[in-house]
Formats: C-alpha cells, structure tokens, sequence
C-alpha cells in the first residue's frame, strides 16, 4: 500500500526513456545472438550502455532530469546504480577478457 505522506512517483523513470533504453538492449542482445549464436559485442555494447547511464544518472543533473520521474531524488535509487555498476562492469571485463582469449 502506497505511502500517501511519499509524493515521489512509485516508479523512478520517466517511460520514453526507459522503452528505448530496453529496445536498444535488446537488439544488441539479439544482434548477437542471430549473428553469432553466443554473447560478444552486442552483448558488450548492452554491458556498456547499462554502466554509462547508470554513471550519467549518478553524475549528471541534466540527464536526471531527462531520464527520472518529477520528484524522484538520487538518493531513493543511489544504492541501485551502484549495484548495476558493479555487476554490469564485472560481466562487461569478463566478456572482454573472454574475447581476447
């Protein structure tokens, strides 16, 4: 049940923002997997897509604005990019370890 006292929006990002980022995750994924039948470049391109704006979102006040919900603060979400940031950045250096081996 709701909070009626919380005025933040019950979901951060703004939904534009957030469908497109999920179409061009998945066609990486999917560009790699018709092309290739394993993970590789698209897959790393996804990885890479995920930690860029997970940092934009931590560093950049415009981009906040552009991609989270009126009155959303950082604060609510902080704990999850950093958490993406962790496991995307491991994943994307194992992929990338892998590739050259």
């Amino acid at each position: 049940m709701p909070n009626k006292n919380n005025s933040q929006p019950p979901f951060p990002f703004k939904p534009m923002p957030l469908i497109l980022g999920l179409v061009a995750w998945n066609i990486f994924f999917l560009f790699d997997i018709f092309t290739t039948g394993m993970l590789g470049q698209g897959a790393m391109l996804a990885l890479s897509m995920l930690l860029i704006v997970c940092v934009l979102l931590l560093v950049s006040s415009d981009f906040r604005k552009s991609v989270l919900n009126e009155g959303v603060e950082l604060d609510r979400i902080k704990k999850s990019l950093y958490f993406s940031i962790a496991i995307s950045g491991i994943i994307l250096l194992i992929l990338i370890y892998l590739s050259f081996n």
